[in-house]
């Protein structure tokens, strides 16, 4: 940048007095330098001050016309007490040749006038440089003293504003409220003024309690252009590079925006000093004293007092359903641990096999119910929404597994009792899947409870030494009429078959004939019927012949029923093989929490009850979205299940028997959807709400009147202000429940042990 430099000349005169030979050239009086003093050897200049400028400089030489020589022009460094040494270049006048910093100039003694600009970069205002310009001219030299002192432009005026309350975090207006405008003017009209900076002078000029002094520069930010079309545009007015930053032009003024960035609710008195490149750093009208209130907006006062309405208001909730959550917990434990129990297999030497409980679909339901139960009572929110409803299914649960306990210690017993009796073995079996049957139902009530101790009763009756003879000739006896009446030989399509039904046939009619026949006598009939009862089953499998092939040839029964369980076996390989095995899931979407069946069919020429009655297991995968799989056993083709977590949710199975396994392709998604009834506002009804949201304006308009001020916004303040929220809200009528027995917390409801 190229300064003003009015006045500066620099005249090189030579006098030409001994013209004849060059070493008579005597420099001193020959060059003069103008402007310097009378005896040629100081020059003292005031300069602007302009970081970058351009010092023209001219020599007068009186010298001979005919006087030609070359010389040089060299300056020293300009040093300066507290300032660093600025850069110089110097060079002929007009010319943009490039020259290094310091290097001397070469110049030519002739007579006239020789112009030089002296360049001088990194300036600081008020600073004096003392340096020594010499020309040198064979050997010979002259020495000028050069003083150069640097002005300033004086000092930014700044308009003084009013005490200043701002409001931060306004949803609305985020940035209007939380800033303020400054005006800086240059009134004495010596500019322009650039880059133009702001600092910290002080950052609490009143020193009270009330005043707090975390102000740096840093908490401000600064703008221009707030009322132009295109908007606030950030000034840097922290440290600007050279040549970038703000300017204020010659007798003009420059308007900022000031915002509050990181100042937190209080009364501030900072003092900021506004100053640019040349300005004075000293006047007091560059000076901004400040006094600041910043408070937070209104909304965040209202924010706490709802908040604290609703801490007291679900204060009461909370407390009772923290402990109806542990009793619930404790009780679904408790009932999980039995379940566990029940789900171990059974012992190892069992002499007939019968279906137990492990593994039954009913035990499975109760299981899921208890699961189900305990990842609800984990939270006291899900207790309060819904606790009647997690308690009704605890109970139900709970049905379940006495009644499957009560049958498993039963059929230990009778597994000992009913060996090598077929007809026995026959009618407890159907007795435990009828019992089976009921316990797999959607709920255990007063009705199902009751056919289940019937039927219950009916089979503990075989433990009895005076009706066991009794109950087990009218069982075999029952069998052997209705397999006479049951049982017609032309239905048999295969010869064989045919002819080995009607011989078991023809000799199970014998035993009709006896009178008061004994539990002896009748044993070898039993074993009859019960093969009869196998042939006429399978008559229509592909395996008949076989099988009366190896029953003629005197097979056992378990052999012969293992060999009907392997054919069943081998078809289910293949329908799985074929596709015709598919997992049907419920949709097209359900609810968390709520329990669904998801089924396993099979498309293929065996029965439904032949599967079920085949002593293979169905083990299913669940697979939900954020949880570990889930692997479940059970003896049927369904499987009951529910879903804590919303999402796609897979399901996979496969069938196991004898360490063999066959999978099912393909497996069945289903999409999980939020409950809205287990969600914690679902604890609340419309009419309590509709009360609270009436309290909490009376408290909202009590709160903002009593605590919201000019500094608003401490956390003393907002403690304050919530701690009496809550306390109005427990302690007032309109707050106080009104629940039913099912409210956790309401009028009615109890902490449990009282």
């Amino acid at each position: 940048m190229r300064a003003r430099a009015a006045g500066l000349a620099l005249a090189l005169a030579a006098t030409a007095v001994a013209p004849a030979a060059a070493q008579d050239v005597v420099l001193e009086r020959l060059v003069r330098l103008n402007g310097a003093t009378k005896n040629n050897t100081r020059l003292m200049l005031t300069i602007p001050p302009d970081f970058s400028q351009v010092i023209p400089i001219s020599f007068r030489m009186d010298l001979p016309a005919d006087f030609r020589q070359r010389a040089e022009l060299e300056l020293t460094p300009l040093e300066s007490e507290g300032a660093p040494t600025p850069g110089h270049v110097l060079r002929e006048h007009g010319s943009g040749a490039e020259r290094l910093e310091g290097e001397s100039l070469p110049i030519t003694l002739a007579s006239g006038v020789l112009r030089v600009d002296l360049e001088l970069n990194r300036v600081r205002p008020r600073a004096t440089y003392v340096g020594t310009l010499l020309l040198l001219y064979r050997g010979k030299k002259h020495e000028w003293e050069v003083t150069l002192r640097t002005t300033d432009l004086g000092a930014l005026m700044v308009d003084r504003l009013p005490p200043l309350q701002l409001v931060t975090l306004n949803p609305l207006a985020w940035n209007v409220g939380r800033q303020f405008q400054i005006g800086l003017r240059d009134a004495a009209d010596r500019g322009p003024y650039r880059r133009v900076r702001a600092r910290l002078v002080e950052a609490n000029q009143v020193k009270t309690t009330s005043v707090v002094s975390n102000v740096t520069l840093d908490a401000f930010s600064f703008w221009t252009g707030c009322w132009d079309a295109g908007g606030c545009r950030p000034a840097d007015v922290h440290a600007p590079a050279p040549g970038a930053g703000l300017d204020v032009r010659r007798g003009g003024e420059l308007k900022l925006w000031a915002r509050v960035e990181a100042l937190s609710p209080g009364e501030y008195n900072p003092v900021l000093r506004f100053v640019a490149d040349g300005a004075s750093e000293r006047a007091d009208e560059s000076k901004l004293e400040l006094n600041v209130q910043v408070r937070h907006h209104w909304w965040l006062a209202v924010v706490v007092i709802l908040l604290g309405s609703a801490a007291g208001l679900f204060g009461n909730k909370y407390v009772a359903g923290y402990w109806t959550a542990r009793a619930l917990r404790r009780e679904t434990e408790e009932a999980a641990q039995a379940a566990a129990a029940l789900a171990r297999p059974d012992p190892r030497g069992s002499p007939w096999w019968c279906r137990s409980a492990a593994n039954s679909y009913g035990l499975a339901r109760a299981r899921v119910i208890l699961d189900q139960a305990a990842q609800l009572s984990r939270s006291v929110f899900s207790v309060i929404a819904v606790e009647h409803e997690i308690r009704e299914r605890v109970d139900d649960a709970r049905r379940r597994l006495e009644a499957l306990s009560a049958l498993q210690h039963t059929r230990f017993r009778l597994q000992l009792a009913a060996v090598d009796r077929e007809a026995a073995q026959h009618r407890i079996k159907a007795s435990i899947r009828r019992v089976l049957a009921i316990l797999d139902g959607p709920a255990i009530r007063a009705q199902q409870k009751a056919a289940v101790e019937a039927l219950l009763a009916d089979i503990e009756a075989w433990l009895s030494m005076e009706r066991q003879d009794a109950l087990y000739r009218e069982a075999v006896l029952g069998r052997i009429r209705e397999l006479l009446v049951t049982v017609t030989p032309l239905d048999v399509p295969s010869a064989l078959v045919r002819r080995r039904i009607a011989e078991l046939a023809e000799k199970l009619s014998a035993a009709t004939t006896l009178t008061e026949p004994t539990a002896t006598a009748l044993l070898p009939y039993d074993h009859l019927a019960a093969r009869l009862a196998l042939l006429w089953r399978d008559r229509l499998r592909s395996y008949a012949e076989d099988l009366a092939i190896k029953e003629m040839n005197g097979e056992a029964l378990a052999e012969l029923h293992a060999m009907a369980d392997r054919a069943v076996w081998t078809h289910l390989g293949e329908a799985a093989r074929d596709g015709l095995m598919q997992l049907h899931a419920p949709g097209p979407c359900v609810k968390t929490y709520d329990l669904v069946e998801v089924r396993l069919t099979v498309r293929s020429g065996v029965p439904e009850t032949d599967i079920i009655d085949h002593p293979c297991v169905v083990r299913w995968r669940v697979c939900q979205p954020g949880r570990p799989p889930v692997e479940t056993v059970t003896y049927g083709l369904s499987l009951v299940h529910y879903f804590s977590v919303h999402g796609s949710t897979t399901f996979e199975a496969r069938l196991e028997w004898n360490d063999e396994q066959i999978p099912v392709k393909g497996a069945a998604q289903v999409e999980v959807v939020e409950n809205e009834e287990y969600r914690p506002w679902a604890a609340f009804q419309s009419v309590e709400l509709a009360v609270t949201a009436l309290a909490a304006l009376f408290a909202i308009a009590t709160g903002l009147g009593y605590g919201y001020n000019a500094t608003f916004g401490t956390s003393n303040q907002y403690i304050g202000l919530f701690l009496w929220a809550a306390g109005a809200s427990a302690g007032g009528n309109l707050f106080k429940q009104r629940g039913s027995g099912r409210t956790v917390g309401g009028g009615e409801a109890m902490l449990p042990g009282r």
